[in-house]
């Protein structure tokens, strides 16, 4: 991730103390991502792809950031994979990261991507989506050991790959077939 930034933007402030800010957040960056963070008002030589050399000002001129922050994705052979400009709350930041760490840039546009989580009931939302496949009334798991299978099902609030399983996949004729011979328990990793 190539950071575009500016010491005086609110908006860089916001995303680097409030969302970067969020644990978990600021975990899964450091475990899909290197970031690299240019002032786009700075003087520090930065070396592109191909090793050429420019300021931190040339070079975001050359890129056309013209919004503060702004974020490049890029994938490991240096292709860029997303461009994030603006400011983003950390439902979509997270989506934002979960699409090019997970490979979705491949298949689909990030519009596209963020859309099939909208049919969702609780969409981006601090609740859990609720299933009427789901057992609702109780945890206790050694309960269902002798029935059907037990499928698990972690999630938490505000989770866009959860609202994507709940506003499309879990919801498709062949998927819900196989889902009714399983007893299917969802747990809150957000609660304790």
């Amino acid at each position: 991730i190539i950071y575009f930034g500016r010491k005086e933007c609110a908006y860089c402030k916001a995303l680097l103390e409030g969302t970067w800010g969020d644990p978990s957040i600021r975990d899964y960056t450091k475990k899909h991502f290197n970031v690299i963070s240019i002032d786009v008002r700075g003087a520090r030589t930065v070396t592109d792809f191909n090793y050429r050399k420019w300021t931190e000002k040339t070079y975001a001129s050359h890129r056309r950031m013209n919004f503060t922050p702004t974020l490049l994705f890029y994938t490991t052979s240096g292709q860029l994979a997303l461009k994030l400009p603006g400011f983003r709350p950390k439902y979509q930041f997270r989506a934002a990261l979960e699409y090019v760490a997970d490979a979705h840039y491949m298949r689909e546009s990030y519009r596209d991507y963020l859309s099939r989580a909208e049919s969702a009931l609780s969409y981006g939302l601090e609740e859990l989506n609720e299933n009427e496949l789901f057992i609702q009334d109780s945890l206790d798991l050694n309960r269902y050991k002798k029935t059907k299978p037990l499928l698990v099902s972690f999630e938490h609030p505000r989770c866009h790959a959860c609202d994507v399983l709940h506003g499309d996949t879990i919801n498709q004729p062949e998927v819900v077939n196989q889902l009714h011979d399983l007893d299917i328990v969802q747990i809150n990793t957000h609660s304790d």
